[in-house]
């Protein structure tokens, strides 16, 4: 059906639906915190056979599931970034005095979908100038981070894996962060949803806008990604409508309704329409909360034993 989805939990839920034996290679397991309220479901992509049936590469995925924002409280708020840093740490590499971290807000700050992670960018404790400049009156806790939003290529004319590279070869960081709007299969994952994996990133792979590879294959370091769906492909929303008006959301569509839908699809999502993509009309406020998020999670994360309190409270 061409469903497309950044998400690796997303993937294999589609996966199992189609053929629950395809799955071999692929292990995943859950946890719910804060009260029922926030859930973490850990994928891991163990062989090459299940990267293929995946589409994704070999590899760990955690999701981070929780409320849409008007539902979310400050105590569930305070509680997702907690998290958010405790899977982060579980990927990073060990982060000690010495270690030295470089974060890419990738996407474009003219499109608030895609804005994702230049505003990440605005939020982080960036420490790397202060740590050269005047190392013995920083807090011994804090380590060495910078970050950067290069743009995309339409607005710098310069390929972010060129400009990504280029600052790996000059300040050798010992691990590369790199965030990015998602694309989700499902929109009520829309902004109540985050994705960290320890495989890189494609830029632009969720809008069908391809760039090159940016992992620990292409950079020789580790490489985190970090991103939020912020939009849904308009198709797969149809395609949903179409299936639910066939069975009446209460049945799996028998083979005769399968192949009537593949028919209304190849007919009525086809030319341009598959391509277009779907955000909400509150993106703005999503935005903001989700960069937040990721902000407060990263800063806990990157400087050791920092609180939630004490990240808030540099005004970053």
């Amino acid at each position: 059906m061409n469903i497309r989805t950044d998400l690796a939990m997303e993937a294999r839920e589609i996966l199992q639906k189609k053929d629950p034996e395809s799955v071999s290679g692929v292990s995943e397991s859950h946890e719910t915190l804060a009260k029922g309220e926030l859930t973490v479901t850990r994928v891991r992509i163990e062989t090459e056979e299940g990267a293929r049936k995946m589409g994704k590469a070999v590899g760990t995925y955690v999701t981070l599931e929780f409320p849409a924002v008007p539902e979310r409280s400050m105590e569930l708020e305070d509680e997702i970034a907690n998290q958010l840093a405790k899977e982060l740490k579980a990927l990073l590499p060990e982060m000690t005095a010495e270690t030295t971290a470089l974060v890419v807000g990738l996407g474009n700050w003219n499109m608030t979908p895609d804005a994702l992670g230049p505003r990440v960018v605005d939020q982080m404790l960036v420490t790397r100038h202060m740590l050269m400049a005047m190392p013995d009156a920083i807090d011994e806790r804090i380590r060495s981070v910078s970050a950067i939003a290069p743009g995309v290529l339409g607005l710098t004319g310069l390929e972010t894996f060129e400009v990504i590279s280029s600052l790996v070869e000059r300040i050798a960081p010992d691990v590369l962060v790199v965030i990015d709007s998602l694309a989700a299969r499902k929109a009520s994952r829309i902004g109540t949803t985050i994705q960290i994996s320890d495989t890189g990133i494609q830029p632009g792979s969720g809008v069908g806008n391809r760039r090159r590879e940016i992992s620990q294959k292409t950079l020789g370091i580790p490489v985190i990604a970090l991103g939020v769906p912020m939009v849904v492909y308009a198709s797969t929303i149809a395609q949903d409508a179409i299936e639910m008006a066939l069975s009446g959301g209460k049945r799996s569509l028998n083979s005769l309704e399968e192949k009537l839908l593949e028919n209304v699809q190849q007919q009525v999502l086809s030319g341009t329409f598959p391509q277009m993509v779907v955000t909400p009309k509150e993106v703005d406020e999503l935005i903001e909360e989700a960069s937040k998020s990721l902000s407060e999670g990263l800063n806990m994360a990157f400087h050791d034993g920092l609180s939630l309190e004490e990240v808030r409270s540099y005004g970053v």
